[in-house]
């Protein structure tokens, strides 16, 4: 049958340019709309986990009290507070010191983690999504010809070190009295996502200038090492906060904003311009936080409202 008899008794089979178009155009469509939301539901799943981990490390930290006689960390060891809280430590693939969103090494933008290093051989800042590396230290390894290996561990969380200071100090010969860090009050933050191993705040830490920035890095106060404020907590990895394991082990999302009102040591009441209380407005927040959710008063703790 020629073209001409195909013509006269019905259209040709196929599709028409015009309707591949319109196809292609419908599942691009279809794509545009699907894949916010997948991508949503991945970030809330990796939420999940980041705080399934940090639950893991409340455990962890109960286990370590409980045999140490309700001793926490001591001072000399904050460094590596992970090792000592987890014995035989060895990361793998999943493992729970990373955050699934920050679960690859990547410095921060600018870098700052050459001069961070200096003066803490071998570590380096992490960043939103990239985790921190820790020291380099030997590790026993039987496959190795002179019985040990070199590693540095990768890590997206950091301990509040303001818990050791007023709350945990377990070594005795520095400081002769003893809390233990249960004495705090609930809301006191632990373990939260964080650009490094830890650090000590103040309630007049300034927020970012923006997201990312880290700056300054000052010296001090662990026998001279780096120390990070409000900075190393301020990063905007789970939409709008981070992850927050508190001393009485409960675990949940901390806004932005929310991180200044939050009992990070004893007094932090009586300071915090950050705050709604002592007459914060939205527009003095950094222009990238703006967009972040507000909050009113400090919620105080019964236990510390009693003490005061």
């Amino acid at each position: 049958m020629t073209n001409a008899r195909r013509r006269r008794h019905g259209r040709a089979s196929g599709f028409t340019l015009i309707e591949l178009l319109v196809v292609i155009s419908v599942i691009v469509l279809l794509m545009a709309l699907l894949l916010p939301a997948l991508q949503r539901a991945r970030q809330q799943a990796r939420a999940v986990v980041c705080q399934a981990n940090l639950r893991q490390w409340g455990v962890l930290f109960a286990t370590y009290m409980h045999e140490n006689d309700g001793d926490f960390i001591p001072r000399h060891d904050v460094g590596t507070w992970f090792e000592l809280i987890r014995p035989g430590f060895q990361q793998g693939k999943n493992d729970i010191l990373l955050c699934p969103m920050a679960a690859k090494a990547k410095p921060p933008e600018p870098d700052v983690s050459a001069s961070f290093a200096t003066v803490n051989t071998g570590a380096r800042l992490g960043s939103t999504f990239g985790a921190w590396i820790g020291r380099t230290q030997p590790r026993p390894s039987p496959t190795s010809e002179t019985g040990r290996e070199w590693v540095s561990p990768l890590g997206s969380y950091g301990l509040n070190f303001s818990t050791i200071e007023d709350y945990g100090y377990a070594n005795k010969i520095d400081q002769p009295w003893h809390r233990n860090p249960l004495a705090a009050p609930p809301g006191t933050p632990m373990l939260l996502d964080c650009v490094f191993r830890g650090a000590r705040v103040f309630g007049h830490d300034e927020p970012p200038e923006y997201e990312g920035a880290l700056l300054p890095v000052v010296i001090g106060p662990y026998e001279g090492g780096p120390s990070l404020d409000m900075k190393a907590f301020c990063i905007n990895r789970h939409n709008g906060g981070i992850n927050c394991l508190f001393i009485d082990a409960s675990v949940r999302k901390v806004g932005l904003k929310e991180l200044w009102t939050l009992n990070w040591r004893p007094g932090w009441w009586a300071t915090g311009p950050w705050t709604a209380a002592t007459g914060v407005l939205p527009e003095d927040w950094p222009r990238w936080m703006r967009q972040f959710r507000d909050y009113g008063q400090p919620r105080l703790d019964i236990r510390d409202s009693v003490r005061r």
